[in-house]
């Protein structure tokens, strides 16, 4: 890689890094992961960083522009993701000081799946929605969609609707 390039990704995500919060979270995670991927889904890191969806995408947008991979945005069946051009490791070591340059993605390293070395389910789910399983009985289970950016508002209302489904 250029070095130029390569100066002005390093210090553009120490920049989001110590500007940004929701992009120090997002960019904290990459470096404590295990294992390298060579996209993220917007739906998949809203629900592991604990941010909004549209906040992810703004992120995602931001790191494209420094050159950190290309922002993908969903249609025909295809879910919202980042494509990354380096080790998404790499990139979060660097942005916090850990290391002093990116690296090129090793296709050794990579894990089949996304985010398969996070805990919790990965499912085939609508753009933009999480899967929320939840034990209701002993022997049974039931899996909410929910929208990754839900309100409390949203979610009261929600809680308010379950509310008049029993007919006890």
């Amino acid at each position: 890689m250029n070095k130029t390039i390569e100066d002005t990704m390093v210090s553009g995500l120490r920049d989001i890094y110590k500007r940004d919060n929701n992009a120090r979270a997002m960019l904290d995670s990459f470096a404590a992961r295990k294992k390298a991927v060579s996209e993220s889904y917007a739906d998949r890191i809203a629900f592991l960083v604990k941010l909004s969806y549209s906040e992810v995408i703004r992120i995602f947008k931001e790191l494209e522009g420094i050159g950190c991979g290309e922002f993908k945005n969903g249609r025909k069946g295809y879910k919202t993701r980042m494509e990354w051009s380096h080790s998404l490791i790499s990139l979060g070591e660097v942005a916090k000081g850990e290391a002093v340059s990116v690296e090129a993605i090793n296709p050794d390293d990579l894990d089949a799946e996304d985010d398969a070395d996070v805990p919790g389910e990965v499912s085939e789910q609508a753009e933009g929605f999480i899967q929320h399983p939840f034990q209701l009985r002993p022997d049974q289970s039931v899996t909410l969609s929910l929208p990754a950016d839900l309100t409390m508002k949203e979610a009261q209302r929600l809680a308010a609707f379950i509310q008049t489904i029993p007919f006890e």
